[in-house]
């Protein structure tokens, strides 16, 4: 039997949007605001009976970042503040991630509002969220008089 190897081709869409905004002569000094909305990444797990929310947020400080529990839902919002010596900048290239974003996440229980850790170490910000107590149902016996 033969082994065939594939080789890939390489499909960059990011670049080939930069290629074709680079062409167009009617947009070469549009000042485009790169990524004015993000989604960051992140990860949700459960351990020791809490849940986890760890979200990537390089270059955002903690006090730029809110985090709202309702119910089972988590939102974190985000603001990156553009430091004064780059705002009139002439970029010929933007990737990195600045802008505002929200996060939501639905977990599979009710939060307890009361015991949430939020903690930010080298860009990732991670939740550590208890649960409500589930609500066990209680026989209630009749007494007749």
């Amino acid at each position: 039997m033969t082994l065939l190897q594939h080789h890939e081709t390489e499909f960059d869409v990011q670049k080939m949007l930069d290629r074709f905004l680079a062409d167009a002569p009617f947009l070469r000094d549009f000042p485009f605001p790169r990524m004015s909305f993000l989604t960051p990444f992140c990860d949700v797990y459960e351990k020791d009976g809490k849940y986890f929310v760890e979200l990537s947020a390089p270059g955002y400080d903690a006090k730029d970042i809110s985090i709202e529990v309702t119910g089972a839902t988590v939102t974190v919002n985000g603001q990156f503040v553009e430091l004064p010596e780059h705002k009139n900048l002439k970029y010929y290239k933007r990737q990195i991630p600045r802008g505002t974003f929200t996060r939501t996440v639905t977990l599979p229980q009710d939060i307890d509002p009361q015991f949430v850790d939020a903690t930010m170490h080298n860009g990732l910000l991670t939740l550590a969220l208890t649960p409500v107590k589930p609500i066990v149902p209680k026989k209630i016996a009749i007494n007749s008089a």
